[in-house]
Parts: structure tokens; sequence; C-alpha cells
């Protein structure tokens, strides 16, 4: 299901990209940057203000359990879950990034180390996200999926 989802959510971001609005790589790769900044500290800091932030007010996040969340209501209700867990560390590696001006779809993994007490848990996870420019030139989150990494 959610192979077909991330294969759905690429059909639909080429479709929309418009090819003669070109933003280059260091451009993009500065949009990118600002997110992974921003959730590698939010995220083990446990901050859902800045967390939804970074979200469009329609975006549309598909955390691993499956459940496609719409809204940021809805989202700040899959984040709350997500931070209950002891996260230690939360770092984003970006492995591939395209787009225009106005979408770019990033797709990398998420390295995070879970602690409870004396254990300590890692985990890797693919995410693929996509950012759309907004009217004042900033970018926010539109789409957001995340899964196992199965490597």
């Amino acid at each position: 299901m959610v192979k077909k989802m991330m294969i759905a959510s690429c059909i639909v971001f080429c479709i929309s990209c418009n090819p003669d609005v070109s933003l280059s790589e260091s451009e993009m790769i500065k949009v990118s940057e600002s997110f992974h900044i921003a959730l590698e500290q939010a995220m083990p800091d446990k901050d859902l203000d800045t967390i939804l932030k970074l979200y469009e007010e329609d975006a549309i996040y598909l955390p691993m359990s499956g459940t496609i969340l719409k809204g940021k209501e809805n989202i700040a209700k899959g984040y709350e879950r997500t931070l209950q867990n002891n996260l230690a560390s939360f770092e984003m590696v970006r492995e591939a990034l395209s787009g225009d001006v106005n979408h770019i779809l990033e797709i990398g993994i998420i390295n995070a180390v879970f602690r409870r007490d004396t254990l300590e848990m890692k985990g890797s996870f693919k995410y693929q996200n996509t950012y759309r420019r907004q009217t004042d030139g900033s970018y926010l989150m539109h789409r957001a999926i995340y899964n196992i990494n199965q490597n």
C-alpha cells in the first residue's frame, strides 16, 4: 500500500511540476537543509509547535503506521504519538532531490536512536518529502511519507 502511495505521489509530483521554471541544486539543498535542521532538533526536543510550523495547513502525512493524516490538526495527533517515544537522536540523510521552483521532492533515510533507561535501540526509516513554494517565496511541507527501511 505504501509503495503504491509513493509511486502515485511521484506521478502527481511529476505532472504538477513546471519544467520551464528551474531551481538550482544548491537552492534545493538549502531548502532541504532548513527542514533537516528544524526536524533534527525538534524531534528529540519533542517540540510539536516547531514541527507543525513546517507543514502546510492542508498537508498530508503518512507515518509508518500507514494511517493517512490530512491537515495540521490530524498531523499534530500523529506526531503526539510519535513524540511519546524516547527519541535521543534524529538524523535525516538525503539520497535524492529533484524539482522546480514550485515543488521540491526529497527522498532519504532517517537514522534514529531511541533510549529507555539503559536500553538503546537504533532505527532506520525511509522518507519522501515534498516541499511546496508558498506565495511569500518560502517552502512548507506539502507531503511527508515515512516507511521502514528494508535495505
